[in-house]
């Protein structure tokens, strides 16, 4: 990285480490396409899905990411005429309790379908597809992901 780029970072990292209490970790590290990682573990927090990923890339552009616990399902949905939907089985996700917020990864494209995912119960998320295209979309089967964000 250039030094033109860590100078413009360098303010901001100087906040991160000055605003640490003892007891906080700021591992900073330079993965191997030369980016400036800095991984943020709170006192007292030991959940993965607690962390936050800060990135600076190589043109000097602050990336930060928050971890989160991930879940997998491979699913075929149904033929879905329009107005119809299908939810998928339960996808275990270690630690997700009801009001974490989920993402979903889905493997294709999905011609217009809406995808929502939800905690269903602890440990556990659902993904719901809804065909409101005017026609019929048969999905293939394939390996869905969930992202759960505290």
């Amino acid at each position: 990285m250039a030094n033109g780029k860590v100078s413009q970072i360098g303010g901001f990292l100087k906040m991160l480490l000055m605003g640490r209490s003892a007891g906080n970790e700021l591992p900073v590290a330079v993965d191997t396409d030369g980016l400036l990682q800095i991984t943020a573990k709170l006192m007292g927090v030991t959940s993965a899905a607690a962390q936050k990923q800060i990135l600076v890339d190589a043109d000097g552009i602050l990336q930060i990411s928050q971890g989160g616990l991930i879940g997998t399902l491979v699913w075929d949905p149904g033929n879905l005429i329009d107005g119809t939907g299908e939810t998928s089985g339960n996808i275990t996700v270690t630690g997700a309790i009801f009001g974490d917020y989920v993402l979903v990864g889905a493997p294709y494209d999905l011609q217009g379908i809406t995808c929502t995912a939800y905690v269903n119960a602890a440990d556990s998320v659902r993904i719901r597809l809804q065909n409101e295209t005017g026609g019929t979309i048969d999905l293939a089967s394939g390996t869905w992901k969930v992202k759960v964000i505290k």
